[in-house]
């Protein structure tokens, strides 16, 4: 029997509503080694899939962690000057990077979808302070050259 054939006769010789423990074994009942490649499709273990019990326990938001991170960083940008103003991206990347695995984690299934607002909150503030942060460099920056240039170099010149 070639391996086509075999393809052909598997769903007559395995019982499809079950799922198997550990992928590659052969299946259980049929009496000879399949090979993993050779199941058809859909007898698989369904993937990972989340807590869909009663009572099942989901992993808890950082909604206010994330949302707290995010509007500390905005007012930051204005306080803090120059290069400097990098210290906002302490706050404003962690809340971004922690908002987006939170909200990948919510819909999924696997995290409490009660802080979804604040997470996104959170995720847009950490957002804006970056673009804060960016435009405020570009801004040090910009003044930094046209000093340079109309005034020249402080003490590279020869004293009195």
């Amino acid at each position: 029997m070639n391996d086509q054939e075999r393809f052909n006769n598997l769903d007559a010789r395995l019982d499809t509503s079950q799922t198997f423990e550990v992928v590659g074994e052969a299946a259980p009942g049929n009496g000879e080694d399949i090979p993993p490649a050779m199941y058809p499709p859909g007898i698989y273990p369904p993937p990972l899939t989340p807590p869909t019990q009663p009572g099942a326990m989901l992993k808890p938001h950082r909604g206010g962690l994330i949302l707290g991170l995010g509007v500390a960083s905005i007012p930051l940008t204005f306080l803090l000057c120059g290069p400097v103003n990098i210290v906002t991206l302490g706050l404003s990347i962690p809340a971004l990077l922690m908002a987006r695995a939170d909200l990948r984690a919510m819909d999924a299934g696997f995290m409490d979808p009660i802080g979804r607002a604040n997470t996104s909150a959170g995720k847009v503030c950490g957002i804006i302070a970056i673009v804060l942060v960016c435009i405020g460099l570009v801004i040090f920056a910009v003044s930094m050259i046209f000093n340079i240039a109309a005034f020249g170099m402080a003490g590279s010149g020869a004293g009195p």
